[in-house]
């Protein structure tokens, strides 16, 4: 895998500054609600980027409650609700989103597996 492909951005929003990992093809996680599943492309405090075929049922405004399914073996729910959707992705806000540990270790991961 190339280092090219794994990166992070921070941004401030309301004076809160969100650190936001942007995963690599080969390294996403999965969200799952139920037994649909989408790969996630990156993730923040308080939002989510999903691939998404641009069909479907998801809709902007939707709530969800999903499961977030990290490499080795972690997982964490998240409720949220969706703000966009296009051809290819699925935005989201969430309500109960990740914890900043979280974030700082799937970096960590991703960054090493860049190496």
């Amino acid at each position: 895998m190339n280092a090219q492909h794994a990166s992070s951005t921070w941004r401030t929003k309301e004076r809160r500054v969100e650190h936001r990992l942007h995963y690599p093809a080969d390294l996403r996680p999965v969200l799952s609600i139920g037994p649909r599943e989408w790969e996630v492309l990156d993730i923040s405090e308080y939002g989510i980027r999903l691939a998404w075929p641009g069909s479907g049922e998801i809709t902007p405004s939707q709530r969800f409650r999903a499961t977030v399914h990290f490499l080795r073996s972690q997982e964490q729910t998240i409720i949220g609700t969706i703000v966009r959707t296009s051809s290819h992705d699925i935005g989201a806000r969430l309500e109960h989103g990740f914890d900043f540990d979280i974030i700082a270790r799937q970096h960590d991961f991703v960054m090493s597996c860049s190496l």
